[in-house]
């Protein structure tokens, strides 16, 4: 990613150790995250990397996941997670994470984390969505979207309308930078 930015660092000196960005498809998890990483220097863990191969075929055929097939990999995630910050200090990771559930789990099973929800207008994901042309077409999203437990009260969320500075004053409030 280019910096576009005349600030190029991003203070995250009060910040816990893992940043963790969640939030449904399209709403621009993986471009803060790297902005995040950019500007702070810190390594960024794509969860999507480490999808398991039952969750690939799921998303390939537009099928749900099913609740098992995701304690799975929220399993994996987690140790993933844990080895990176042993092995990088302090990281960003980005992954959708629908469901209530795998946000507590990984709450109790990472040390020293955030999670932060990123959104968007339900418009600019649909045409994110649209101009990616991926597997996760605007019609799957939508179907998605209704499994999707929303933040509790209280969250931390981040407004993503691809305003990187934006974005920088979002973060810099959450952490007094």
């Amino acid at each position: 990613m280019e910096n576009r930015m005349s600030d190029p660092r991003l203070d995250l000196s009060r910040a816990p150790a893992v940043l963790y960005f969640y939030g449904l498809a399209g709403a621009g998890k993986t471009y803060v995250a790297q902005l995040v990483g950019e500007l702070s220097g810190r390594p960024v863990y794509d969860a999507d990397d480490d999808l398991t191969p039952e969750l690939q075929r799921a998303l390939a055929e537009r099928r749900h996941f099913t609740l098992e097939m995701l304690d799975r990999f929220f399993e994996i995630v987690c140790l993933r997670i844990n080895e990176l910050a042993k092995t990088h200090g302090p990281i960003v990771v980005s992954q959708a994470t629908y469901r209530r559930r795998h946000r507590e789990y990984l709450a109790t099973c990472v040390k020293d984390m955030d999670m932060i929800c990123v959104t968007a207008p339900d418009e600019t994901i649909l045409e994110r969505l649209r101009s990616r042309g991926g597997e996760v077409t605007p019609e799957y999203a939508t179907l998605m979207k209704l499994g999707f437990d929303p933040p509790p009260p209280g969250a931390k969320i981040i407004e993503n309308d691809g305003d990187e500075a934006g974005i920088v004053r979002q973060l810099s409030r959450m952490y007094g930078g």
